[in-house]
């Protein structure tokens, strides 16, 4: 039987197959040989980690974590205050729990009084005695239990040494379970401690101070970069008490200032170094990309943590019509992102992400003083965080463009500078108060204080220059260059942490002007808030 021929149709049928299947071929030979690179590539990374830094992974951080035992942990003292107040529903035992008529009574302070509007004068009043709108409303809040109770609880932190939050691991998160007790604890006290002054009591204004300073402990061991946010900004809520103490009283104890000077001594060289907030970050999501990597963790997970915040990169519709949407939402979610933000494989967002903490690993290293300046340097020509990640932080195209993903970075190394001067200055503050007492003048020099009030000289860990000592009319100001690195005259940042633009410093003032009566910059500051209102 004779074969019949095939036809041109047929066999030009046959050879696109056959080139469809080379090119699927080389496709997926290519995907192949890109997947064992970038595996390759991760591989290299890790062993020159493994090298320089061989405890560097998740798991031997949080076995580096002390066991603390119930009875003397802190943050089991600050969970049991803030439930006693009842104020946050930070877990399911407060939600169980019946209200208060005090809660209420808390709450009317803002809605009814409008006590922080005094709060802010205040603040940059420390000498002015209490306005009557303020004094007699909050006064009778704090009377009321269970306040007086927990208040001396408070007080009782002093007796801890150190201490540690619960953690909660969510899929894409790790929580510290009750750390909003930490700014409870501090506004309680801080309010204590102006009332106590004005009642002339100064002892429990001084206790109410070294409480708040104590609370900070609990972050000893938190390697967490939000917990020197938080425990940045209790020192601080510290420094303003004391500075307050110090402006309204003329009868501290020299035993008590040097008891403070101590305190803050103590908490300055027990703040966990800039470096291990960092290699924190660096094994955190190291070990969150490798769960990616295994199908542990998708990229739903990380979508379904952030949709109750703020998340500039993601869609709200892709055609229009909602069942489509929904559709391509369960097949391919990650296309709901602007295609800058939208994630390469996992293995290659881990190894991003490496190289990006890696340089912030050796960043973290530098002298303090050029920390800020270096970062200046890294955003334009450092490594740069995935694009995936800096829209899981919250950034826009444009602030990612300029900012290259290191706005977390600048938070924190602000926050930790902050830290370190507000504890030279206070310390620094306190020995120029113990020797205006033994002197009867104020220092005009470091040299008078050095050996016997201080060991040595305060460094400005912003400018490793010593911290600027300014005479003032009617008193002293010492105080570093802050963020900003240039020197505002010692015109101190009170109400905000990371204030790029003011010092950061201790104001200290004579004799003659502490508490000083303002009822008639009060009055003129309530008639302008009623022509506002």
């Amino acid at each position: 039987m004779q074969v019949r021929p095939s036809t041109p149709r047929r066999s030009l049928l046959w050879q696109g197959l056959l080139g469809l299947c080379l090119i699927a071929c080389i496709i997926y030979i290519v995907w192949v040989l890109h997947d064992y690179s970038e595996q390759w590539q991760l591989a290299q990374i890790i062993a020159e980690i493994d090298a320089t830094d061989p405890h560097w992974r998740w798991e031997d951080i949080q076995a580096r974590r002390p066991v603390i035992p119930d009875d003397q942990n802190m943050g089991n003292a600050i969970n049991d205050i803030v439930i006693g107040l009842r104020l946050h529903n930070m877990n399911n035992i407060m939600r169980d729990l019946p209200a208060l008529p005090w809660k209420d009574a808390y709450v009317e302070l803002f809605t009814k009084y409008k006590i922080e509007t005094y709060e802010l004068f205040l603040e940059n009043h420390p000498n002015a005695t209490l306005p009557l709108k303020w004094k007699e409303p909050v006064a009778k809040v704090i009377g009321m239990n269970p306040a007086p109770e927990l208040l001396e609880k408070m007080r009782q932190l002093t007796n801890y040494s150190t201490g540690r939050f619960e953690h909660r691991k969510k899929k894409t998160n790790v929580l510290m379970v009750d750390v909003q007790g930490s700014h409870t604890i501090k506004e309680f006290l801080s309010i204590d401690v102006m009332l106590s002054l004005e009642a002339g009591d100064a002892s429990t204004a001084c206790r109410d101070c070294a409480a708040i300073l104590v609370s900070a402990r609990v972050y000893d061991h938190e390697d967490f970069p939000v917990s020197s946010m938080v425990r940045s900004s209790v020192v601080s809520a510290a420094m303003r008490s004391l500075e307050r103490i110090l402006a309204r009283s003329n009868s501290v104890p020299v035993e008590s200032l040097m008891a403070l000077q101590q305190a803050f001594e103590r908490e300055e060289s027990c703040m966990p170094s800039l470096v291990s907030y960092l290699r924190f970050f660096r094994a955190y999501y190291d070990q969150l990309l490798s769960e990616a990597q295994c199908g542990t963790v998708t990229f739903n997970d990380f979508m379904d943590e952030k949709r109750g915040n703020t998340f500039p990169a993601r869609k709200n519709t892709l055609t229009g019509w909602k069942p489509v949407d929904d559709a391509i939402e369960t097949i391919r979610p990650e296309l709901f992102l602007e295609s800058w933000a939208r994630p390469q494989s996992w293995t290659m967002e881990r190894k991003h992400m490496l190289q990006f903490h890696n340089e912030l690993v050796r960043w973290g290293s530098l002298e303090e003083h050029r920390l800020l300046s270096e970062l200046q340097r890294l955003k334009k020509e450092g490594v740069r965080l995935s694009p995936f990640f800096a829209a899981i932080f919250g950034q826009k195209y444009s602030e990612y463009q300029s900012e290259g993903g290191y706005v977390i970075a600048e938070r924190l190394a602000k926050s930790y500078l902050n830290h370190r001067a507000t504890c030279e200055a206070t310390t620094a503050a306190l020995a120029a108060e113990c020797y205006r007492l033994e002197h009867g003048t104020w220092p005009t020099s470091w040299e008078q204080l050095i050996p016997r009030h201080l060991a040595t000289v305060p460094i400005d860990p912003f400018t490793n220059k010593p911290l600027l000592l300014k005479a003032l009319p009617d008193g002293l100001v010492i105080y570093s260059v802050g963020p900003n690195g240039i020197d505002d005259g010692g015109s101190i940042a009170r109400t905000a942490v990371n204030e790029p633009t003011l010092d950061v410093g201790f104001r200290l003032w004579n004799p003659a002007q502490r508490g000083i009566e303002m009822s008639g910059d009060i009055k003129k500051l309530e008639a302008q808030w009623s022509e506002e209102q």
